[in-house]
C-alpha cells in the first residue's frame, strides 16, 4: 500500500474508534518512509539534491481534514481553554516520487504523526490514561512541527496544506498546555499561531490545495481560539 492508502486506512480506523489500531497502521506507515528515505540517502548524488530543490515546490499532494465525528467539547471542563481541532488529516492526490519531492517527504510526514498526535489527544479527552496520552500528543505534535519548521516559515516553498497541518498542530498543542500543564506555554503556542495567520490572506480562494470553503472554515475555528486566549487573565503555572 502507498502512504496516502495507508494513512486513509488509519483514518477509517480512527472514526471507528479503533485507536490502537489505527496507532499501529500510522506507525507501519512511519517505517515504510523511513525505508523509503533510506534508500534515497543510499542513492543519493549531487544531480538527486539538485532536482529535490527543483521539485519542493510542485507537491501535488495535498491535505484534506476529515471530520472524525467526535465530540470532544463536552470532556472540556475548563471553559478558558481553547478548544481542539479534531480532525484527522489525509493527503488527496497521486503519490509523487519520494526521492524528487522534498515538499511531499515532509509534508506526509507531518500528517502521519499529527494523526498519531490525534489518536492520543482523542484518548485523552476520553478520560483513558489521560496524562499519559497527553504528554504521547505533546510529544508527537512537536516532532510533526519540526518536520514542517523549515518549509512553514518561507511563504514561498509553504502550501496553504503545510499552513493548516501547522495550525492544528499549535492548536492542540495550545489546548493541552492550557487545560491541563501550563496556560504560559499555551499562551506561546497562540502567538505562532497569530504568527501563522498572519501570513494567509483573510479571503482565501480555491486552488489546486485545501478547498478554499473546508479552509475558511477551519481558520475561523483557530482566530477563534487565539482571540479566547487574548480575553483571558492567565494565572502563571504552578
Amino acid at each position: 500500500m502507498s502512504i496516502i492508502e495507508l494513512n486513509d486506512k488509519a483514518i477509517e480506523q480512527m472514526r471507528k474508534s479503533q485507536y490502537a489500531d489505527a496507532l499501529s497502521t500510522l506507525k507501519m506507515t512511519l517505517k515504510d518512509l523511513k525505508r523509503r528515505l533510506e534508500q534515497v540517502s543510499a542513492e543519493n548524488s549531487e544531480q538527486d539534491t539538485e532536482e529535490d530543490d527543483q521539485q519542493q515546490d510542485r507537491c501535488q499532494v495535498v491535505v484534506e481534514p476529515v471530520d472524525m465525528q467526535v465530540s470532544s467539547s463536552s470532556n472540556v471542563e475548563d471553559k478558558t481553554c481553547s478548544t481542539v481541532y479534531d480532525r484527522a488529516l489525509a493527503l488527496i492526490g497521486s503519490e509523487p516520487d519520494i526521492a524528487s519531492n522534498k515538499n511531499f517527504r515532509e509534508r506526509s510526514s507531518a500528517v502521519v504523526l499529527f494523526n498519531m498526535a490525534l489518536i492520543h489527544h482523542l484518548a485523552g479527552l476520553k478520560g483513558s490514561k489521560q496524562d499519559v496520552n497527553y504528554r504521547n500528543a505533546l510529544r508527537l505534535y512537536s516532532m510533526a512541527g519540526r518536520v514542517l519548521s523549515s518549509s512553514a516559515e518561507s511563504s514561498v516553498a509553504a502550501g496553504t496544506s503545510d499552513y493548516l497541518i501547522n495550525l492544528a498542530i499549535t492548536n492542540n498543542q495550545a489546548h493541552i498546555h492550557s487545560c491541563h500543564f501550563s496556560r504560559r506555554e499555551a499562551q506561546q503556542c497562540h502567538a505562532r499561531m497569530c504568527s501563522i495567520l498572519g501570513r494567509l490572506p483573510l479571503t482565501l480562494t480555491s486552488s489546486n490545495d485545501v478547498s478554499a470553503a473546508r479552509l475558511q472554515d477551519d481558520v475561523h475555528h483557530f482566530r477563534l481560539n487565539v482571540m479566547l486566549v487574548r480575553n483571558q487573565n492567565f494565572a502563571p503555572a504552578a
